[in-house]
């Protein structure tokens, strides 16, 4: 059995479960509780979105034939099948951007697997530019004040440490928007393995002209087995001047680390005296390793460590 969801919007007014597998192709899903499919979830193209409370898949979840899909779920993804999710030619798993109006609203990132993430070295997934909005500060979704601007675990320019916010060994938080351009998001994913070729990212977005750019966002990966020559990035979005903003957090905690990923989560490139973000790093059996590297040798404002023992 088969449903397919093509070219149009479907809309349940209660949890729904759907038995069989579904084909999803340029299609709005949603329902303001659970949505449940028995069986595979298939993405073959275009551009999608599910809101719901939760999305649980019983099979495997694939993405390809450059798909894009934007999750919207207050829990997030639970994937129970036996290969896992698939994120192959050119597809990317995303979220929405935040919302203002009717109410401020992010969309942050949770993925559950029981199995594999594999995601090719043509596909991603990505937060980027999903974090708060232009004009708004985290972690509380206000507006900026002048001393909060481009903040996340680094300041920004001259700005007051008061501004750092988030753990780096579990970050959670997304990035501060610049003057008019958002921050990074948040992706936190679960996995018993990751095959990683492609990107993993919560970047902010590049400012305007002499504006602030957007700060990093922030990842949190709880991994069995790592395995794969992907990257994995928070940075700050490129200055347009001598400004700039904060990069993200980034935190890898995993059980076997086959492979050393590329991550990076630094302060913005161009601009100066902004402070860098964190990468963390922990693997069975280990104290961890936390790197904070400017890369920028501008970037000399404060990174915030915040007391989490």
């Amino acid at each position: 059995e088969s449903t397919t969801w093509k070219g149009d919007t479907y809309t349940f007014e209660q949890a729904e479960f759907i038995p069989g597998n579904v084909i999803l192709q340029d299609s709005q899903v949603s329902s303001p509780e659970i949505i449940e499919i028995e069986g595979a979830l298939t993405l073959v193209g275009g551009v999608s979105q599910i809101k719901a409370k939760q999305l649980i898949v019983h099979g495997d979840v694939i993405l390809n034939n450059a798909s894009l899909l934007n999750l919207d779920l207050v829990a997030g993804m639970h994937v129970k099948g036996s290969n896992g999710l698939r994120i192959i030619d050119n597809s990317i798993l995303s979220v929405p951007q935040a919302r203002i109006l009717p109410l401020k609203r992010l969309s942050p990132l949770y993925i559950e697997v029981d199995n594999t993430i594999d995601i090719s070295n043509d596909s991603m997934i990505h937060v980027d530019s999903k974090g708060y909005p232009g004009g708004y500060a985290g972690p509380e979704f206000t507006k900026h004040h002048g001393t909060n601007i481009g903040c996340h675990v680094g300041v920004a320019d001259f700005m007051l440490k008061e501004c750092v916010y988030d753990d780096y060994r579990k970050p959670v938080f997304a990035g501060s928007g610049g003057e008019r351009v958002a921050g990074g998001g948040t992706i936190n994913i679960k996995a018993n393995a990751l095959l990683h070729h492609g990107r993993i990212s919560a970047n902010g977005a590049m400012a305007e002209q002499n504006d602030y750019p957007g700060a990093g966002g922030a990842i949190y990966l709880d991994i069995g087995t790592y395995q794969g020559t992907g990257s994995i990035l928070a940075n700050a979005g490129r200055s347009g001047g001598s400004v700039g903003s904060s990069g993200g957090a980034v935190s890898l905690v995993v059980d076997q680390l086959i492979d050393t990923p590329f991550i990076e989560a630094i302060a913005s490139e161009g601009g100066s005296f902004a402070g860098t973000g964190t990468v963390w790093i922990r693997e069975s059996n280990s104290d961890g390793k936390l790197i904070a590297d400017a890369a920028n040798p501008a970037a000399t404002a404060s990174t915030l460590l915040r007391h989490v023992g």
